[in-house]
């Protein structure tokens, strides 16, 4: 497996365990995410975090 299949399935691990921890553990201080559901763009780690746990929170069945 090369790298990117490696952070693929890391990212689609993250995503499906609805964990926000894991997700931004795959971001830097200096990224920007977008989680394309009417949310605005977040920039660093910390909010790609809280992002996630408010993405994930909103999905059907909430956090896991």
């Amino acid at each position: 497996m090369d790298a990117l299949q490696a952070l693929a399935q890391r990212c689609f691990a993250a995503r499906a365990n609805r964990d926000p921890d894991q997700t931004a553990s795959l971001h830097t201080d200096q990224t920007t995410f977008c989680t394309h559901l009417g949310m605005a763009a977040v920039a660093g780690r910390t909010a790609v975090r809280d992002a996630s746990l408010q993405t994930y929170a909103a999905l059907a069945g909430g956090l896991r």
